[in-house]
């Protein structure tokens, strides 16, 4: 089988947790397949590559247009030229924008299309017109893959009945997981500094945790749009020593192994790839419980991870301190989240994706 991945960047500023999915399965069904990993935009790379992965960037192929709507003709052409010469059978657009050039790039031909929803299909993308054309694509697409069942049960019963679901991986590269006793106290985040995340409640939850545990500091990990709004709101409630906004780090984790806590408190989430590291490694993991479902599907609260409401920061604060006062109640999130490790291993993950993808039929759009 012959698949390509399309997905906007391979590192770089903007650069998210789809892109890195998508690089991460790209490597390990190369394994299995002739796989194709296509970007439009010239970056860095955020993840290594297998050997067995042919990387094509295509604006080193083509001279984008001035305006959106000749760029969006010019990568299609380009698309559908590769796919009949480099005779894919499937092509996968990583996002539900993404997924537009994949239905585009395949009409017509042997190729099937593939759409996948990456985030919370209610709150993005936004405005009307995005969702229609969103909508019109998963449509029009051969089939469809959800990170969640909220996120699936939101589309029509026919979109439904041709699409799976199918979680996120974690990396296989992990480090040793934190054992008993070996904490420091520190409540930690890493993501992107962006209004979904909100950020701004996180902080004011780990105020009040102050208040009772003046020795704990708070670290945010990530770039974004809102880091110098949220600079000024730290040393605005005078808080610079206690809370530090950190840039992202490679290898992340190692550093982050033996904090107290992770948190999640954002408004809204496909499954984040944060929440189930934080986990894979025996962090006691706090999320809130937000559209769409993706932290209920992996949490059980209690007994692997808290779930809080969205938007209530005394519910969170409330979470964050039970587990600083309650030994026995983290050393049970810890002992519990790792299982992550299985369920959503990468060799599991891909699994179900070559499975899935063997069983989407033919592609309609060839019969016309």
């Amino acid at each position: 089988m012959v698949v390509t991945f399309l997905i906007t960047r391979v590192g770089g500023r903007g650069w998210g947790g789809a892109h890195k999915v998508a690089m991460i399965l790209a490597n390990r069904l190369a394994q299995d397949h002739q796989v194709f990993l296509f970007s439009f935009e010239k970056s860095t790379y955020a993840i290594r590559l297998s050997k067995k992965v042919t990387h094509i960037c295509v604006e080193n192929y083509v001279a984008y247009r001035s305006t959106r709507i000749f760029r969006v003709v010019q990568k299609v052409a380009f698309i559908r030229r590769c796919m009949k010469k480099l005779r894919v059978d499937t092509l996968i657009g990583f996002t539900s924008n993404m997924s537009l050039y994949a239905v585009l790039g395949s009409l017509h031909s042997k190729t099937k299309s593939v759409a996948t929803e990456r985030t919370d299909p209610g709150s993005e993308p936004k405005g009307r017109i995005a969702r229609i054309v969103r909508n019109v694509v998963f449509r029009l697409a051969d089939g469809v893959v959800f990170q969640t069942i909220d996120g699936q049960r939101y589309f029509p019963r026919k979109i439904q009945e041709k699409s799976t679901v199918i979680v996120n991986p974690v990396s296989a590269d992990l480090p040793p997981v934190c054992r008993k006793g070996e904490s420091r106290k520190e409540i930690v985040t890493f993501c992107r500094l962006e209004p979904q995340k909100n950020i701004r409640m996180l902080i004011d939850a780990f105020c009040i945790l102050q208040r009772a545990h003046p020795e704990y500091v708070l670290k945010i990990f990530g770039d974004g749009s809102q880091k110098e709004e949220l600079e000024e709101y730290i040393r605005g409630i005078g808080c610079r020593n206690q809370i530090f906004l950190l840039p992202s780090q490679k290898n992340i984790l190692e550093s982050l192994v033996h904090s107290a806590a992770f948190v999640s408190s954002s408004n809204y989430e496909g499954i984040s790839n944060a929440m189930l590291e934080a986990m894979s490694v025996g962090l006691p993991t706090i999320c809130t419980d937000c559209p769409a479902g993706g932290a209920r599907m992996m949490i059980e609260s209690g007994q692997n991870g808290l779930l809080v409401p969205v938007g209530d920061t005394a519910s969170l604060a409330a979470a964050i301190i039970k587990v600083v006062e309650d030994d026995a109640l983290s050393d049970r999130l810890r002992k519990n989240a790792v299982k992550v490790r299985e369920t959503c291993s990468l060799d599991t993950i891909a699994a179900q994706w070559g499975a899935y993808l063997d069983r989407v039929p033919p592609s309609q759009s060839s019969k016309n």
